[in-house]
């Protein structure tokens, strides 16, 4: 059981058409109508078959991906409340939630199960069928949500992409919502494409200039390491190269914890079309940059990138030497998207042609949840503000790092 809540592992509720009401859960039996059921699940192999009939051919997130949430529930989420919400009409299910509880200032919140270690998050949908259902069909199907998890406050969504086929009719009439950050893309049919696109005349002058300085401090040599490769060392130097970047940056480190390292470990060796891609940049054969990817089809997924933070390497920009050939890589072997992750920098900015705004929903369920979601969204705002005003931004990061030093979080 969660705590108080009064729902059971197996728990079925359905609704009809017309919205017929359902007090709870936890009443005896079911509410029969072929039109809207939604079912709770407490574990992953509970909704194993029905992620699979969801899980997209081509994915917005590795969060929707089924051999991602096995990796990640078998290490870093091993002792996560899990919580998925699937939704059916008619029998065949058209929307699943992978959630997990967190209690925040003694509030219940469902939320994204895998936090923020990918770059966006996004249920699984049936697109066709969620735009051929009709608008009454699809308020059952959140009222069928709400009484579905009676005792939660709050259930909020961050980073969901907008504009994706489905999930703006699906989110579009429920709770609120407010603009996080944005995700940021390459996506091209060749990298001859791509470079005409997105690399002017002084972009390629300056990134040949920094070549020819990492080429005068040694041997510099590129490779790509593949699902099955050892890759221990290179992941290795990764971890303590964002190490060193999130201490001068003031945030915590999220890779910190072994069980973390481990899930990125294991799910790069891959299951099933879920495999993993390591770029890596050498001087002298020691590794000074680093793109770890995950790949679906011809889609890849950058979760983490690293560089040296040796100043005498600096003026050779090891970061965007690796990127350059990351790029040719990726479009010569026939990948068409290419996606950089949430938050702009100047790489994205130089390499993204494709720009999807992602944001935070919420569906307050009680007064403590609709305190909760204002706040929360008053303090994006300021977060934001913040962000944006230079002298603001650097006291902040001032803190973070006063923070880390002395309490370690």
């Amino acid at each position: 059981m969660f705590g108080d809540w009064k729902v059971a592992a197996a728990s079925t509720i359905q609704v009809g058409t017309q919205g017929a009401a359902v007090d709870t859960l936890a009443r005896e039996g079911t509410v029969e109508s072929p039109a809207v059921t939604i079912s709770i699940a407490r574990d992953l192999a509970e909704i194993t078959e029905d992620w699979r009939k969801l899980e997209p051919i081509e994915i917005e997130s590795p969060g929707q991906s089924l051999a991602f949430a096995d990796e990640w529930l078998g290490t870093v989420g091993a002792g996560a409340e899990q919580f998925h919400i699937l939704a059916s009409l008619g029998g065949v299910p058209v929307m699943l939630l992978p959630l997990m509880v967190m209690r925040p200032f003694g509030l219940t919140v469902l939320t994204w199960l895998f936090g923020r270690h990918v770059g966006c998050n996004a249920p699984l949908i049936d697109s066709a069928r969620l735009a051929a259902a009709t608008d009454v069909q699809l308020a059952a199907m959140w009222r069928g949500v709400r009484n579905a998890v009676k005792g939660v406050d709050l259930l909020y969504l961050p980073f969901t992409p907008v504009g994706c086929p489905g999930l703006d009719r699906l989110f579009g009439a429920v709770g609120h919502s407010i603009t996080g950050e944005t995700l940021y893309r390459t996506q091209f049919k060749s990298f001859a494409e791509c470079e005409a696109t997105q690399r002017n005349r002084s972009r390629r002058k300056h990134d040949k200039q920094h070549a020819q300085k990492l080429a005068a401090k040694g041997e510099v040599s590129f490779e790509e390491l593949k699902s099955g490769d050892d890759i221990e060392l290179a992941l290795g130097t990764m971890f303590e190269q964002r190490a060193a970047r999130f201490q001068a940056q003031g945030i915590c480190n999220p890779f910190a914890a072994q069980e973390v390292r481990d899930f990125y470990g294991r799910v790069f060796a891959g299951g099933g079309d879920l495999k993993g891609v390591m770029h890596v940049l050498r001087l002298d054969g020691e590794v000074i940059a680093t793109r770890y990817n995950l790949v679906k089809g011809d889609r890849m997924f950058c979760l983490i990138s690293s560089m040296s933070d040796d100043p005498a390497l600096q003026a050779g920009a090891p970061g965007k030497h690796c990127l350059v050939n990351v790029m040719q890589t990726v479009f010569d072997q026939g990948y068409t998207m290419f996606d950089m992750g949430a938050g702009l920098t100047d790489e994205k900015r130089q390499w993204c042609n494709v720009q999807i705004p992602l944001e935070h929903r919420y569906l307050p369920l009680t007064l403590r949840g609709r305190i909760a979601s204002a706040a929360h969204r008053g303090f994006v705002k300021l977060r934001r503000t913040i962000k944006e005003h230079e002298k603001s931004y650097e006291l902040v990061r001032k803190w973070r790092q006063f923070r880390i030093r002395m309490f370690g979080s």
